[in-house]
C-alpha cells in the first residue's frame, strides 16, 4: 500500500524580461510499507488565478509557468481531475519557498501566505535575501541608508563626520564593489555613489533582493561582491495614495508617498514625491561640529506602464535636488565661506534620469525578446573648508535580451547584446580630471534544471572598455538540493569596473591630508573573483518553521586603486601590487517560535586585507565580528506590532596617527559596541502610527574628528569614522493608505 500527496513549491520571481512570474512544479511524492519515499512530476495539473486572466498547466515534468496577477492579493487554484482543487492565497509580495501539501481527498482551502520581515529565495541558484516591505516598515525611515539596520548582510557606516553620507560594504569590501541595480537597471554609479544612498526614499520600495557574490551576467559586468536590485512599488498593485510622515529628536522632518492610477485596461500611471529637511544646529558632544549637516532635499519620480496580454512597456523620469551644509557651528556661508574665520562644508547634488523598458513574447515555445535603457545626469558642486569640487556626470545605459528554450523548460538561454556610455568632468581644488568611456558587450547564460534536485547557471560575458580594452566575465551558479529541506549553493566568477578614484573617497576631502594620485602610468582597470558556498536547511523548531543559513565568500583582487591613508596627512592612490582579499563567513537563523513572533539571529566573522606600500595590513574600518539580534512581535489581530533591533560591532582596524601631535593620536583600532533599535506601530484602518528610537544604547565615538578646534591645520581630519556620531535618536511618524 502505497501514500500519495501533491507538494506544491512555488515562487514568486519578479522577472528581468517580460513580466512579473509564478514558476514552481508539482509532483506526487509516494512512499512504501518499508517508508521509502519517491517523487515525481505531475503532469496536465491546471493552475490559474481566481481573479486574474493568466493560466498554465505542468508539463511531463510537473514544471510550470504562469503570469503574476496585476495586483495583489489573489488566490492561485490548482486543479487536477480526482482531487479537489486546492487553492492558496498570495497577499502580499515577495514570497520565496511557499510551501502547500495536501492529501488525496483533502483539499487545504482558504491557506494564506504572507510575506515576512525577510526571506531567502529557496529557488534561485543565486544566494538572494529578500528584504520585504514589512521589514522596511519596521525600521526608523526614510531612505535607502537606513534600510539595512535589521540585516547583518550589508553593513551600513557614515563616510565623514561633517557630510552625513553613509556608505556601505558587503563582504567586508566598499560599495563600490556591489552593483546597484533599479528594478534589474544599473544606477548610482560613479559621481552619484557617495550620495546615492539616502538619495532613494525607503517607502517608495516595495522591495530589496540583495545577492551575495557575483551576479548574473544579464545584468552587467560590475558586479563583483554582490548586487542589490531595488523594487519600487508598481502602479499595479500600489494604493491609490500612500503618505508617510517623519519627525525626529534633532527635528528632521520628512514627506514622501506615492499615488497610482490605473486610467484603462491598457495604461497605467504612478507619482512618487519625497521632502525632507533638518536646519537645527546640533553639537551634542561639543566638538564644535555639528551632528547632522542641515540638508534641504526634494525628489519626484513618475512612470508609466502599458501592458497588453503579454507585452508590456514602461517608463520614467526621476528628478532630485539635494542642498546640504555642515562643519563648524559658528560657520556663516556669507561670511566665512574662503576664508579660515570657520570650517564650513556645502554640497548641491542634482540629479535627472530616465528609464525605459518592456518585452514581449515571440512564440508560444517561451521565445521572448526584452530591452531595458536608462539615462542619468548628475552634477555636484561641493566645498570642503578651502578645498572645492565640481563634478559632472552623463551616462547611458541599453540591454536587448533574447530567451528562450531548447527543447523543454529544463534547458533555457538569455544572450543579448549591451553598451554603456559614461562621461565624466571633474575638478578638485587646482586639478582637473575628464574622461569618456563606450563599453560595448555581449553576454551568454545557460540554465541546467535538472528536475527538483539540481539547477546551474553558466554565463559569459565579453565586453571591449574604450580606454582599457577587451575584458571577460566568466560566472557559474549551482544549487542541489539533496533532501527536500536542504540547499546547497556554490557561485563563483569575475567582474570588473572602472574606479572613480576621487569621487568614490570623497570621505579624504573632510580632512587636511594631501591628495597624491599616482597612477599616471599604472592606471588599471580593477578586476576580481569571487567565490562563495552557501548551505541553508529548513527545520521545525517548536512547531514552526525555522531557516538556517550558512556561507563563506572569498574574494580576490587581480587589478585594484589602493586607498592608502597609513601615512599621517597624506592619501596616497595607487595601482595594487600583491594580494589582496576579503574572507567572508556569515551564519543566520531565522525562525518563528510562536505565531506573529519573529527571530533572526545572525553573525559574521569577516577578514580582509590588502597590500599597501608598507606591506600587507588589514582593511581600516571592517570589524572581524558582527552580530545582530532582531526580535519582531505582531499581535493576532494585526494591529500593534514591535521591533527591537540589537547589532554588535567588533573592533575595527583604524589607519596609523603615530606622526600626529600628542593629542591627536588616535588608538590603532576602535572600540568594539552595541546599538540597539526599538519600534512600536499602531495600525488603524486607514493609517499607521510608529513611534521608535535609533542607537537606545547611546554609544557614539568619543573625538571622531581629529583636531576639531583647528580645522585649518595639516592635522585636521574628519574621514576616520568608525563608529556612531548620534546619540539617542526618538522619532515619530505615520503612514496614510487609500486603497
Amino acid at each position: 500500500m502505497t501514500t500519495k500527496t501533491f507538494l506544491l513549491l512555488a515562487l514568486l520571481a519578479f522577472s528581468s524580461s517580460v513580466s512579473s512570474q509564478v514558476s514552481g512544479r508539482v509532483f506526487e511524492k509516494t512512499e512504501d510499507k518499508k517508508g521509502n519515499s519517491s517523487e515525481e512530476g505531475v503532469p496536465g495539473v491546471g493552475i490559474y488565478w481566481l481573479h486574474h486572466s493568466a493560466k498554465a498547466i505542468t508539463d511531463k515534468n510537473g514544471s510550470f509557468t504562469i503570469e503574476a496577477p496585476g495586483k495583489l492579493p489573489d488566490t492561485l487554484v490548482f486543479k487536477y481531475v480526482g482531487y479537489p482543487n486546492d487553492t492558496l492565497e498570495i497577499t502580499e509580495a515577495p514570497l520565496a519557498g511557499i510551501k502547500l501539501v495536501y492529501e488525496e481527498g483533502t483539499a487545504l482551502s482558504g491557506l494564506t501566505v504572507k510575506a515576512k520581515q525577510s526571506v531567502i529565495s529557496l529557488v534561485d541558484p543565486k544566494q538572494i535575501r529578500i528584504i520585504s516591505q514589512k521589514h522596511l516598515h519596521s525600521a526608523a525611515c526614510c531612505n535607502l541608508s537606513e534600510s539595512f539596520e535589521r540585516d547583518a548582510t550589508v553593513d551600513v557606516s557614515y563616510s565623514d563626520g561633517v557630510s552625513g553620507t553613509k556608505k556601505i560594504k558587503m563582504l567586508g569590501l566598499d560599495g563600490a564593489y556591489t552593483q546597484m541595480l533599479f528594478e534589474n537597471i544599473p544606477t548610482m554609479r560613479g559621481l552619484s555613489a557617495p550620495y546615492g544612498l539616502t538619495f532613494i526614499p525607503g517607502p517608495w520600495l516595495q522591495s530589496i533582493y540583495v545577492t551575495k557574490g557575483t551576479g548574473s551576467v544579464v545584468n552587467g559586468y560590475e558586479s563583483i561582491t554582490g548586487q542589490i536590485n531595488m523594487e519600487f512599488v508598481k502602479p499595479d498593485d500600489a494604493e491609490k495614495l500612500f503618505v508617510n510622515g517623519y519627525i525626529n529628536r534633532n527635528q528632521r522632518y520628512e514627506l514622501n508617498g506615492y499615488s497610482a492610477k490605473k486610467l484603462n485596461s491598457k495604461w497605467s500611471t504612478m507619482f512618487y514625491a519625497n521632502g525632507n529637511m533638518l536646519q537645527n544646529r546640533v553639537d551634542r558632544n561639543d566638538d564644535s561640529f555639528i551632528d547632522d549637516p542641515l540638508t534641504k532635499q526634494i525628489s519626484v519620480f513618475n512612470r508609466w506602464k502599458w501592458q497588453d496580454e503579454n507585452k508590456m512597456v514602461q517608463f520614467g523620469v526621476k528628478g532630485l535636488i539635494d542642498d546640504r551644509s555642515g562643519g563648524q557651528t559658528t560657520f556663516d556661508y556669507g561670511n566665512d565661506y574662503g576664508t579660515t574665520n570657520s570650517y564650513g562644508f556645502g554640497s548641491i547634488s542634482t540629479q535627472l534620469e530616465a528609464f525605459a523598458k518592456g518585452g514581449m513574447p515571440l512564440d508560444k515555445e517561451g521565445h521572448a525578446m526584452a530591452f531595458m535603457s536608462s539615462y542619468r545626469y548628475h552634477n555636484q558642486d561641493a566645498y570642503y573648508g578651502l578645498r572645492d569640487y565640481d563634478g559632472t556626470q552623463n551616462s547611458g545605459y541599453l540591454n536587448l535580451i533574447y530567451s528562450g528554450i531548447f527543447g523543454n523548460t529544463n534547458h533555457a538561454f538569455a544572450t543579448g547584446l549591451s553598451a554603456t556610455y559614461d562621461d565624466y568632468e571633474e575638478t578638485f581644488v587646482d586639478s582637473a580630471y575628464a574622461r569618456t568611456e563606450y563599453v560595448p558587450g555581449a553576454f551568454f547564460e545557460y540554465t541546467l534544471k535538472n528536475a527538483y534536485t539540481f539547477t546551474g547557471v553558466f554565463g559569459i560575458r565579453g565586453d571591449y572598455h574604450s580606454i582599457f580594452g577587451f575584458q571577460y566575465s566568466p560566472r557559474v551558479h549551482l544549487k542541489y538540493t539533496p533532501t527536500e529541506n536542504a540547499y546547497i549553493r556554490i557561485a563563483g566568477g569575475k567582474g570588473f569596473r572602472s574606479p572613480n578614484a576621487i569621487m568614490e573617497n570623497a570621505s579624504i576631502f573632510a580632512s587636511s591630508r594631501v591628495l597624491n594620485v599616482n597612477l599616471d602610468n599604472n592606471y588599471q582597470i580593477e578586476e576580481a573573483w569571487n567565490y562563495g558556498v552557501s548551505f541553508t536547511q529548513e527545520f521545525k523548531f517548536l512547531k514552526h518553521d525555522a531557516t538556517l543559513i550558512v556561507d563563506f565568500f572569498r574574494t580576490d583582487f587581480t587589478n585594484q586603486i589602493v586607498i592608502d591613508m597609513e601615512t599621517a596627512g597624506q592619501v596616497n592612490l595607487y595601482s595594487l601590487d600583491g594580494p589582496s582579499y576579503s574572507n567572508a563567513f556569515q551564519f543566520d537563523l531565522l525562525t518563528e517560535p510562536l505565531d506573529g513572533f519573529e527571530v533572526s539571529v545572525a553573525y559574521k566573522y569577516t577578514d580582509a586585507a590588502v597590500t599597501y606600500n608598507a606591506g600587507l595590513r588589514a582593511l581600516p574600518y571592517v570589524p572581524k565580528h558582527r552580530a545582530l539580534l532582531n526580535l519582531d512581535y505582531t499581535t493576532r489581530n494585526k494591529k500593534w506590532s514591535f521591533s527591537v533591533t540589537n547589532n554588535y560591532f567588533g573592533v575595527q582596524r583604524v589607519p596609523y596617527t603615530n606622526n600626529n601631535s600628542p593629542e591627536n593620536q588616535r588608538s590603532g583600532q576602535s572600540d568594539d559596541y552595541y546599538m540597539l533599535h526599538a519600534q512600536v506601530t499602531k495600525k488603524f484602518k486607514y493609517f499607521d502610527l510608529y513611534l521608535g528610537g535609533e542607537n537606545l544604547t547611546g554609544y557614539i565615538q568619543k573625538n571622531a574628528i581629529i583636531s576639531p578646534k583647528s580645522p585649518f591645520d595639516s592635522e585636521f581630519d574628519a574621514s576616520m569614522i568608525w563608529g556612531p556620531l548620534n546619540s539617542q535618536i526618538v522619532y515619530l511618524g505615520f503612514r496614510y493608505r487609500l486603497k
